[in-house]
């Protein structure tokens, strides 16, 4: 489509341009639909389609008309299509002189608009879409048109065609048709309560604005009160319209970005059934985790979901969050009780004194111009007592008496913002392009695409405070946050908070204190599905939708971001939050353990009894039984006792590497020095008795220099194998490890489920212990095989004659180290206390020292220093009786009696044996 129009130059002169306007495939579309609407309702229903009170209209022209769209009687829905009900919208009225009061002020200022007289053609759309439409088409063409005067053809035609500019409609879902017309013919249309932000896409809406804000800026009202108070497990209720449906889907998206989830979204239809609406609020009654419910809905669905709320026992302490929609109709419907504590987000719109003060004047004799003044006059009537007032002078004071102060705070300032953007940009634009000209032969000059140009660049201050349009048509949002509160026996909205979209990170205050809360709560109540994990727990996520539960880590893990279990290094403990790992004290091995102090004292015991068993074979150096035990090997094996009594040294000490090696080697060592000697000894006393069978001939490798040599090289290899074994890898040495004293974990590291302290921060504490590696099983394993070793000779000495059997010692001997080794090996793995582990190594080496040292040794003694002794005594006391009977006859008798001995006395010891035999030792 083409059109021609004028603008103003670069250079300032006037000149014609021609400017193709492509009307594109969505506004053909749009264009068609709108006269296929029309039509067919003419078509069907004849000249009377159009309700006659839609054809009625309040109007003043002037050089220049604004249009307005508002919904004065309501919507009847019959059967027979869209009717315009008798019932009067009164608030409506508010908003219809607002708009004539705002354009009779601007005509008479000379700052703006001078010589220009504004007009208005205001009419109603009976809360219609299919109304709202064709009321814009009027709006834009006219009286005068074919089609209008066809449908409404009593009106007169307007002096200066149609209007430049319209006010409204004040619902989103009326906008978006009337809008769409609105767009094909380039006239701006300001609404002052639409709020979808379907309306801000100005590819499809270029001419659409507002002087509200849209509900994005609610939406993100909303999501900061909820994310403020920590509300993460919510509810949605919207209605089925634009409004609901496009501020539920904002609200879930934000809602999914703050981490907050909405357990139930449910759409409600404005016309829904009792049953629809019961199964809502049986929802929300089963679900005692969700307290908060957000309802984005117009007013019959809000009121409908209260009233069944209250018909099945909805809980009191439901927390409502309310849309600017349906907050400000509780009253009507008798649902503010069940609505308490509730927080209403309502648009900050300041009244206007100055209207309210002009709308006290207005009576039905002073205001014969609006065609609804009288059915709005007797509906005051009707709701007030002035009825029974005679007097026609009082009449009116009584009925302007019920306007209270504060009527014009909701939405007047709206429109009156409207009326005055658009003649700033009426103002602008003539400044621009008529410059010099008279009024009249301007007007074919103006063009829509300049006069929206303008009205995006209007910036000014009137009676709604600032105002200016953003990028979309949109003024910023500014939101007044209310609670619901019984004061002094009524229902009160009490402002608590403020939202402003300017403000940036501190876009919301509240102040909390002043909040009521529902159900009459004195803390801030909770709307969450998640369990308040506890130190030490981790939340997990639940079967149902959006919960948490928790879960315990380990007692020796920490809570890392409050997502996970890490568990602490070695030698650290969580602290008593969980949040960190500290070093936790360690118990160091005491020598006052009863347990400890009896090994100390068998140790000092048993050395000093080895001393003695020393000091007794050097008095006895030359003792036939002395010499005939190896005397050599016998200090061999006593300085392996004394280092098996010294064991318990490096193991009290507090462990280290070095220390944990000297530990291993003191107990490797000290075992070899026990038993190579006892091994060597063994297989001695075999290859004398055997060889003595079979020959006169000397065994091999009995001399003492031999049986020293070997016993050197078989503690020498231990030796070697030791020191390898301290210079391997920690891991295969052994070296220090911890043990830590937790009785009340499992074996997984559980706290376990009948513990005391599952509830509680347990407390541990470590031992530092030696752990044997490698290295020291290959000496254990070493050890052992001279101790077989030992088991086998001894075994097969067992015959040897009572007077020679030294091999029966050395067998009890053996096979007790063996009987010890098989119960400290399982006491030393399992056990759970330190001390015990290190008593019971430390003690079976010292009842080992203890077994050899009586096995082996005290019985020479006893002989020598008990047997013979007696012996010497009877032998002195005999020879005392005798003497009596003479020298002589004692001598003699002491003669024939070593005579006898040297030639018949039983051989008792292996020298004598040998000597017998004619070999010396």
């Amino acid at each position: 489509m083409l059109k021609t129009i004028q603008r103003k130059s670069t250079d300032g002169a006037n000149r014609e341009e021609t400017i193709a306007v492509a009307i594109s495939d969505e506004m053909c579309w749009t264009l068609g639909t709108v006269f296929v609407t029309i039509f067919t309702i003419a078509a069907n229903q004849g000249a009377r389609a159009v309700p006659a009170a839609s054809c009625v209209n309040y109007a003043r022209y002037g050089d220049y008309n604004l249009g307005g769209i508002f919904s004065v009687h309501l919507d009847s829905r019959t059967s027979e299509g869209d009717r315009c009900s008798p019932q009067l919208y009164p608030f409506i009225m508010y908003v219809v002189e607002s708009m004539v009061f705002a354009i009779d002020e601007i005509n008479s200022r000379t700052d703006i608009l001078p010589n220009v007289t504004l007009g208005f053609d205001i009419r109603d759309d009976c809360l219609s879409e299919d109304l709202a439409l064709w009321t814009a088409m009027s709006l834009i063409h006219g009286p005068g048109t074919p089609l209008y005067d066809h449908l409404c053809p009593s009106k007169d035609p307007s002096p200066s065609g149609g209007v430049i500019g319209i006010v409204g409609p004040g619902r989103s879902s009326m906008s978006l048709t009337a809008a769409s017309v609105a767009d094909l013919f380039q006239v701006p249309m300001i609404s002052y309560a639409a709020t979808s932000d379907e309306l801000s896409d100005k590819v499809k809406f270029p001419f659409f604005l507002r002087s509200v804000a849209p509900d994005r800026f609610q939406v993100d009202a909303i999501i900061d009160i909820l994310d403020h108070f920590r509300w993460d497990y919510i509810s949605i209720i919207y209605s089925t319209d634009e409004y609901g449906i496009n501020g539920a889907r904002l609200l879930q998206q934000k809602a999914e970005e703050y981490g907050i989830c909405v357990w139930l979204s449910v759409s409600i239809r404005a016309a829904s059934s009792e049953r629809e609406v019961s199964d809502v609020v049986q929802r929300l009654k089963k679900n005692t985790k969700s307290k908060v419910t957000v309802m984005f809905a117009v007013f019959q669905v809000a009121n409908a979901v209260l009233s069944e709320g209250k018909r099945l026992g909805l809980p009191s302490n439901m927390t409502w969050i309310a849309s600017d929609a349906w907050g400000h109709r509780l009253a009507k419907f008798n649902n503010e009780d069940i609505a308490l504590g509730g927080l209403f987000i309502d648009l900050e719109s300041n009244s206007v004194p100055i209207f309210e003060k002009h709308f006290k004047t207005l009576t039905p004799d002073n205001n014969r111009q609006n065609p609804w003044f009288d059915s709005y006059w007797k509906y005051l009537l009707s709701k007030t007592n002035c009825s029974r007032v005679s007097d026609d002078k009082e009449l009116p004071e009584c009925i302007l008496a019920s306007h209270k102060t504060g009527f014009s705070s909701k939405a007047i300032a709206a429109v009156m913002d409207a009326v005055y953007a658009l003649a700033y940009a009426l103002d602008s634009l003539l400044d621009d392009v008529c410059s010099g000209m008279m009024i009249h032969n301007c007007r074919p000059r103006f063009n829509g695409t300049f006069y929206l140009d303008h009205l995006n660049g209007v910036n000014f201050q009137e009676h709604g405070g600032w105002f200016l349009f953003e990028d979309k048509g949109d003024p910023p949002g500014n939101y007044e946050i209310k609670n619901l509160q019984p004061i002094n026996g009524e229902y009160r909205m009490v402002p608590v908070g403020k939202w402003d979209a300017m403000k940036g990170t501190t876009r919301l205050t509240i102040n909390e204190s002043r909040i009521y809360w529902a159900g009459g709560q004195t803390m801030i109540p909770e709307s969450i599905c998640r369990e308040k994990c506890g130190p030490g727990y981790i939340p997990v996520p639940l079967s149902e939708a959006c919960c948490w539960g928790c879960h315990r880590c380990r007692v020796d893990a920490i809570v890392v971001n409050g997502t996970q279990c890490e568990k602490c290094p070695k030698r650290f403990w969580p602290d008593a939050n969980y949040t960190r790992c500290e070093h936790y004290p360690e118990i160091p091995v005491s020598t006052n353990e009863p347990v400890i102090l009896v090994v100390i004292l068998l140790s000092g015991a048993g050395i000093i009894l080895t001393i003695l068993a020393v000091i007794g074979m050097l008095a006895h150096w030359r003792h036939p039984r002395i010499k005939a035990s190896s005397r050599e090997l016998s200090y061999v094996n006593l300085a392996g006792l004394i280092l098996a009594y010294l064991t318990i040294i490096p193991l009290v000490v507090r462990p280290s590497n070095p220390s944990c090696s000297v530990a291993q080697t003191v107990i490797s060592v000290c075992l070899t020095l026990t038993f190579a000697p006892t091994l060597l000894k063994c297989s001695r006393i075999f290859r004398i008795f055997r060889a003595g069978k079979r020959s006169t001939q000397r065994p091999r490798f009995i001399s003492p220099k031999e049986q020293i040599l070997m016993v050197s090289i078989m503690v020498g290899l231990q030796l070697i194998i030791s020191c390898l074994s301290a210079v391997l890898p920690e891991e295969l040495s052994g070296g220090v490890d911890i043990y830590t004293y937790s009785p009340f974990l499992d074996d997984s590291g559980s706290l376990a489920d009948d513990s005391d302290t599952a509830d509680s921060h347990p407390t541990v504490s470590f031992t530092l212990y030696c752990k044997f590696g490698l290295g020291f099983l290959v000496s254990s394993i070493y050890n052992l095989l001279i101790i077989v070793g030992c088991c086998y000779y001894a075994f097969r000495a067992r015959h040897v004659p009572d007077n020679y059997n030294e091999s029966k010692f050395i067998a009890v001997s053996v096979y007790s180290t063996l009987v010890l080794c098989l119960a400290v090996v399982p006491v030393y793995q399992t056990s759970d206390d330190i001390h015990m582990k290190i008593a019971t190594l430390s003690l079976a080496l010292v009842i080992n020292a203890y077994v050899t040292l009586v096995c082996l040794y005290m019985p020479k003694f006893y002989i020598i220093y008990v047997i013979e002794r007696k012996s010497q005594e009877t032998d002195r006391t005999r020879s005392g009786s005798s003497f009596k009977d003479g020298r002589s006859s004692f001598e003699s008798s002491l003669r024939n009696s070593l005579r006898t001995t040297q030639h018949h006395a039983p051989v008792n010891t292996s020298v004598e044996l040998l000597r017998s035999r004619g070999q010396d030792l």
